[in-house]
C-alpha cells in the first residue's frame, strides 16, 4: 500500500511543479510625432508635456503584476467566434514547440525524464493496488473517472451558465479555454500518442513495457481521461487566483488518474503523462486568449480630444487599430 501512496503522491507533486516608439523630428520644436504598431498619436504639445501626459498612472506596475484584474471580453460561445477560435487554438498549441525557450525546453525534459522514472515502478505499483481491490471501491472509482468524461464537460457546461446568468466574463471564459483545451488535449495530443506508442494496459497481462507503435490494438499511454481532467482543471486554475479553487481543481484531477489506476486500465506512467498533457495545452492556451482578448478590448478608433496646459492650448489626434 505504501508503494500505491508513494506512486499516486509524485503523479501529483509533478504536476504542481509543471505549471516602440519610433520619435520623428516634424521640424518645429514645438510638434511631436509618435508612431508605433498598434496605435498612431499626433499632438501638438510640446515633446516633454506630450511624455508627461503618456507616464503610467500611479499604481500601473501593480496593476500588471495581476492580469486577471485587466481581462478582455470573452468570445460568445454560440457564434462563428468560437470556431474560429477553436482552429487558433490549436495551430498555436501544436506550434508552440517552435517557439518555446531553453526554460521551455528544460521543462519538457524534466517532465519526459519524470515519466521514464515512474515507469520503473509502474509494475509494483499495479501489483499494489489491485490487492486492495474490492467491489465497494471499485464504484467511487467509476463515479471519479466521470470527472475525465462526461462530468468535466458538464462542469464547464455549468461554468458558461453561470457566466450568462452572473454577467461573469471569466466563467465563460473557463467554458471556452476548457473546450479548446479539451480538443488540443484530450482530442488531438492523447490520441496521437496512443496510436504512435502502442502501450499495452496493464489489464492485458503483457508487462508495462510491452509496444506495438502505430497500432489501435493497445492504448494505455496516455490516459485520455487524466488528460482532459487536467486540461479542464489547468483552465480553471489559471483564470482564478484563489488558492483553493486552484487546490481543488488539481486535486479532483488527480483523482481521476488515480482511478484509473486503480481500475487496471492505465499505468502511474500514462497517468502522469496524461497529467503533464492536459497541463500544459490548458496553460497554453489560457494564455493564448487572455493575450488575444486584451489586444481586443483595446477596440479600433479615431479620437480627438482637447489638450490644454499652462500656455498651451491645442488638440489631440489618436488613432488605435
Amino acid at each position: 500500500m505504501r508503494k500505491a501512496v508513494v506512486g499516486a503522491s509524485l503523479l501529483v507533486c509533478v504536476v504542481a511543479l509543471s505549471t516602440g516608439a519610433l520619435a520623428a523630428d516634424l521640424g518645429c520644436k514645438d510638434a511631436s510625432h509618435l508612431l508605433s504598431l498598434d496605435n498612431v498619436t499626433y499632438s501638438l504639445l510640446p515633446r516633454e508635456e506630450m511624455a508627461a501626459l503618456e507616464a503610467p498612472p500611479a499604481g500601473a506596475a501593480a496593476q500588471e503584476e495581476h492580469p486577471s484584474q485587466d481581462r478582455g471580453t470573452t468570445e460568445p460561445l454560440f457564434s462563428i467566434d468560437f470556431p474560429k477560435l477553436l482552429l487558433s487554438d490549436t495551430w498555436h498549441t501544436l506550434t508552440s514547440p517552435a517557439r518555446w525557450d531553453t526554460t521551455d525546453w528544460l521543462l519538457f525534459s524534466v517532465g519526459t525524464l519524470a515519466v521514464g522514472a515512474v515507469t520503473l515502478v509502474d509494475k509494483p505499483i499495479q501489483t499494489q493496488v489491485q490487492r486492495n481491490y474490492n467491489n465497494s471501491t471499485k464504484n467511487t472509482a467509476e463515479d471519479i473517472r466521470c470527472f475525465g468524461g462526461v462530468c468535466s464537460f458538464a462542469a464547464l457546461g455549468l461554468f458558461y451558465a453561470g457566466g450568462v446568468l452572473l454577467h461573469d466574463d471569466v466563467a465563460k471564459a473557463v467554458t471556452v479555454d476548457g473546450a479548446a483545451a479539451s480538443l488540443v488535449a484530450s482530442g488531438i495530443i492523447a490520441p496521437t500518442l496512443k496510436w504512435a506508442v502502442g502501450h499495452a494496459r496493464p489489464s492485458a497481462d503483457l508487462g508495462n513495457h510491452y509496444f506495438t507503435p502505430f497500432s489501435t490494438k493497445y492504448a494505455s499511454f496516455p490516459s485520455g481521461e487524466t488528460t482532459q481532467a487536467f486540461a479542464v482543471a489547468s483552465v480553471v486554475a489559471a483564470h482564478y487566483d484563489e488558492l483553493g479553487i486552484k487546490v481543488f481543481s488539481f486535486g479532483a484531477a488527480s483523482l481521476v488518474g488515480m482511478a484509473r489506476i486503480y481500475q487496471d486500465a492505465h499505468w502511474t506512467s500514462d497517468a502522469l503523462a496524461g497529467a503533464l498533457i492536459g497541463t500544459a495545452a490548458g496553460t497554453t492556451i489560457v494564455r493564448y486568449n487572455e493575450e488575444r482578448r486584451k489586444e481586443k478590448k483595446e477596440g479600433q478608433g479615431l479620437f480627438i480630444l482637447p489638450l490644454l496646459a499652462p500656455r498651451i492650448a491645442g488638440v489631440a489626434i489618436t488613432l488605435v487599430h
